[in-house]
C-alpha cells in the first residue's frame, strides 16, 4: 500500500538481447527468485519485440513449500517465445492490492536461433 492505499506494483526491465542486435533468440526458461510472501502471486509478462507479437503471461506463488525463506518458481507460460530480437519483462501485481513482495532475481535463459 501506499499511504494506506492499494495499487499495482511492478518492474519492468529493459529491452533484453542475450546474443546482441539483431540476432533472433527463443526463450527456453523463464525462473523468478523472490521472498517467500504467504498468498502472494506475482505476475511475469514477456512482451517481445516491443510488442510486435504477443506478449505472454503467467502467475506464480510466492507461498513457501516448507521452511524456506526464498522461493525459486519456474514461469512455464513464457516458454516457447520463438524468433524474437528482444524481449522486456514486467513482474509484479497482476491488480491493485495490499500485498508486499521482494524480487531477488528474474533468471531467463536463451537459445540463439539460427540465421533465416
Amino acid at each position: 500500500t501506499d499511504d494506506g492505499t492499494a495499487y499495482q506494483g511492478s518492474v519492468t526491465s529493459p529491452a533484453l538481447a542475450p546474443y546482441g542486435f539483431p540476432v533472433r533468440h527463443s526463450v527456453k526458461t523463464v525462473h523468478l527468485q523472490a521472498a517467500v510472501a504467504s498468498g502472494v502471486s506475482m505476475q511475469i509478462s514477456a512482451v517481445p519485440d516491443y510488442g510486435a507479437d504477443t506478449a505472454k503471461t503467467d502467475t506464480v506463488s510466492l507461498t513457501a513449500s516448507g521452511s524456506e525463506t526464498r522461493v525459486q518458481k519456474k514461469a512455464d507460460g513464457l516458454v516457447g517465445l520463438q524468433d524474437v530480437g528482444v524481449v522486456q519483462f514486467t513482474v509484479g501485481d497482476s491488480a491493485a492490492v495490499s500485498n508486499a513482495w521482494t524480487l531477488d532475481a528474474l533468471i531467463v535463459v536463451a537459445e540463439r536461433q539460427e540465421a533465416h
